[in-house]
């Protein structure tokens, strides 16, 4: 892939200057550089995603970074969109082709069940600058059986960076009154076929704390 009207010659000396940018923010941010590197993927997909559908909405650690409120890294993203699993993953895998001209390119894995009980689909993604890999993730995504009481907001995007290719329009963020509220539904819900066995998502407390 080519950028349109780029600075740079290759995919090589993108990656290069991107990674120069990366570190030259590292050294004042809380982050390293894998987790920039991480979160700038993050960003490229989005700009995918938002060009298929604006639903897409940021939950997770990953809203809460948004906000400036995270204290964690986190090695996946989280997403509402409110559709069955099967739109979102076609609309996922739609916006994972598209070529946005900014020497990034995405591949998406089969999709699963995901494995903590929640009711939604896991998504391996591997992102890449040219062929040579940039960074894996994997994509939660859940949507109708969650129910969104307040509004999306917008928030910046994590590794804000100037670079000739690439656009940074930021997030739509799950609202906060509702990432508390699921927080505390999931340390109070019980699971097994009798409901015997508490949850073991107590570290939540910990993570609603900070």
């Amino acid at each position: 892939m080519t950028a349109r009207h780029s600075p740079y010659t290759s995919p090589a000396a993108f990656r290069c200057a991107l990674t120069d940018k990366l570190k030259d923010l590292a050294s004042t941010s809380p982050w390293n550089l894998h987790e920039l590197q991480r979160q700038m993927a993050y960003d490229r997909l989005l700009e995918r995603l938002y060009l298929i559908n604006e639903g897409w909405v940021v939950k997770g650690a990953t809203a809460l970074l948004a906000r400036q409120l995270g204290v964690r890294a986190t090695i996946d993203v989280d997403f509402f969109r409110d559709v069955s699993s099967d739109d979102a993953e076609r609309e996922l895998r739609q916006a994972v082709d598209l070529d946005l001209g900014d020497w990034f390119r995405f591949e998406a894995g089969p999709a699963q069940a995901m494995s903590d009980g929640a009711r939604g689909i896991r998504v391996p993604i591997s992102a890449f600058v040219g062929a040579t890999s940039w960074v894996r993730f994997r994509v939660d995504v859940v949507g109708t059986d969650i129910r969104m009481t307040g509004e999306p907001e917008s928030m910046p995007p994590l590794a804000r960076v100037m670079m000739p290719d690439v656009e940074q329009h930021g997030y739509r963020v799950y609202p906060l009154v509702d990432h508390v509220a699921d927080k505390c539904a999931a340390i109070l819900e019980r699971h097994g076929a009798s409901g015997q066995h508490p949850s073991t998502r107590f570290k939540d407390l910990v993570r609603l704390a900070t």
